[in-house]
């Protein structure tokens, strides 16, 4: 599941009831805006891992989240990259196959209609 909150800080109660109404193995968001005052606790999820990344400019905007069900153990992934806003974990299957599982925000300048996002799984 993914959503572009555009401000997760007045969404969350709607997320957490979609979360429990689909119960997503995967949740991306996009344009979470939160700043690191807002404590994890604040916006955890029964049954999921939160992996974060805040815009770290101080300015408006930005940031991403990952949930991940705790059942799939998720383990924290940095990969080397070109994007600043990104939030990537690795998860694997019953066979003991390594996936990775990222949420990124491209903003870049050149780019039609503002920042696009990306979900993505790799294996």
């Amino acid at each position: 599941m993914y959503c572009n909150a555009r401000s997760l800080n007045n969404k969350f109660d709607f997320l957490a009831a979609t979360a429990e109404l689909y119960d997503p193995h995967v949740i991306g968001v996009s344009e979470s805006w939160l700043q690191e005052h807002i404590n994890n606790a604040e916006i955890s999820l029964c049954g999921y891992e939160l992996f974060r990344n805040d815009r770290q400019n101080g300015q408006r905007g930005g940031g991403v989240l990952l949930y991940v069900k705790s059942e799939l153990h998720p383990v924290e992934y940095k990969p080397t990259s070109k994007f600043p806003e990104q939030v990537w974990c690795t998860v694997k299957d019953d066979r003991n196959k390594e996936y990775q599982i990222g949420v990124n925000i491209d903003h870049q300048p050149w780019m039609p209609a503002g920042p696009k996002m990306s979900m993505l799984f790799v294996n």
